[in-house]
């Protein structure tokens, strides 16, 4: 009689074996089948140790000296402060309770955030011997201080003088306001800032930093196919923007020919007294000298921009104010 054990050894061979003939003189395929089965775990075994010796070569364990990475920004009396920071619109500012926000960042440009791309205002300074954006000049050391960037720029073309600017995002309504005043005024300077309509685009998931397809430096950035569509009228040191298609009931076309439909979005500007303001062609952002120059151009991407001189002892200002949007892309 055959013991349970016994049992349980003969039931786990035949549940992978298969009989071809009875009896104990016959020959079977249980012996082979066993084998196949070892062979299939031996197999396995080394391809889960081989497996476990690749990860552990791969993995980078987090001890001293293995985690290091460059301070980028350092606390200084309550302000995260970086001194010629790589990034642009990588530090949010907020003002109301909305969903606008002004994105500023390492270097003194900012996005306006709708929600969707609003527009770019940047700025630059223009002495008799060269006009230079603020973003590229040789030193900018760039404070967030909490609802606000605070930055001190210097430059070769500007001597010893200091830059002081500051960046708000708006309380009361949704907007951004500018101060920029230099501790010893350059000789004929003047004080440039030129404003770029966006295109509406929320992206995956609204500019949020790491979360779309490119680095918000390149997401935010104005490009010239924004401006299309963009439709300024001047008054004075002012200017109201619609993007979209116009309304004669809410905004005259300067050509003319308004249509019925409504504004996608509508954006105002102001700036100093004194300011003179100009149309100017999109597709020369990129050099502030070809952006002047421009001024008065026909153009299929048309931008604004302001020129104030500079004065001793005396701030310079902009601000832009949020009239109306839609989130939809045009």
């Amino acid at each position: 009689m055959k013991t349970s054990n016994q049992s349980r050894g003969r039931n786990w061979k035949s549940f992978f074996s298969h009989r071809e003939h009875g009896g104990h003189g016959e020959k079977t395929k249980e012996t082979i089948s066993v084998n196949s089965v070892a062979n299939i775990f031996a197999f396995c075994a080394i391809v889960l140790v081989n497996s476990i010796c690749l990860n552990a070569r791969a993995a980078t364990p987090n001890l001293a000296g293995q985690i290091d990475r460059p301070l980028r920004y350092r606390p200084e009396n309550g302000d995260f402060v970086i001194v010629n920071g790589p990034d642009s619109f990588n530090r949010s500012l907020y003002g109301s309770n909305t969903a606008f926000r002004a994105d500023a960042g390492d270097k003194p440009e900012v996005s306006l955030f709708l929600p969707g791309r609003g527009g770019t205002i940047r700025f630059a300074v223009k002495t008799p011997s060269q006009v230079k954006w603020l973003h590229e000049s040789r030193k900018i050391v760039a404070r967030y201080r909490p609802g606000s960037m605070v930055y001190e720029i210097s430059d070769p073309a500007w001597n010893d003088s200091i830059l002081q600017m500051t960046i708000l995002a708006i309380d009361s309504v949704d907007g951004v306001i500018v101060k920029a005043q230099f501790d010893q005024s350059p000789e004929q300077a003047e004080f440039i800032a030129a404003f770029g309509a966006g295109n509406g685009d929320r992206g995956s998931r609204n500019g949020d930093i790491g979360t779309e397809r490119m680095p918000v430096s390149q997401f935010f950035a104005f490009q010239p196919e924004y401006a299309s569509n963009s439709h300024y009228q001047i008054n004075g040191r002012s200017f109201d923007l619609v993007r979209g298609a116009l309304s004669s009931t809410t905004f005259p076309n300067t050509d003319g020919n308004s249509t019925a439909a409504a504004a996608t979005t509508r954006i105002a500007g102001m700036f100093d007294d004194g300011a003179t303001l100009a149309i100017a062609d999109g597709t020369k952002w990129p050099s502030a000298a070809d952006l002047l120059g421009s001024a008065g151009q026909q153009t299929g991407s048309p931008v604004v921009i302001s020129r104030a001189a500079v004065k001793a002892n005396q701030p310079n200002y902009a601000g832009l104010q949020v009239l109306a949007s839609r989130t939809a892309t045009v």
